[in-house]
């Protein structure tokens, strides 16, 4: 099933914000493959990348989208 690979990287609510600054998800085809969060911005976007490397083929993506929200 190949679709859209969506790397996610924003700042996340109030609540999570008292402990994290960024939080990182990473979606295929609609469906969420993980996420996580941290405190710096570069380590958030490895560990998305990371998870990318290790779960997803490139016959699965059709397109890649980054959202810096």
């Amino acid at each position: 099933m190949a679709g859209t690979l969506e790397v996610r990287i924003g700042t996340p609510d109030a609540k999570a914000m008292r402990n994290y600054r960024y939080m990182w998800m990473v979606t295929l085809g609609g469906h969420t493959l993980g996420w996580g969060h941290t405190n710096r911005r570069d380590v958030a976007e490895q560990e998305a990348w990371d998870l990318v490397t290790s779960t997803v083929g490139p016959d699965e993506v059709e397109a890649v989208q980054v959202v810096a929200a």
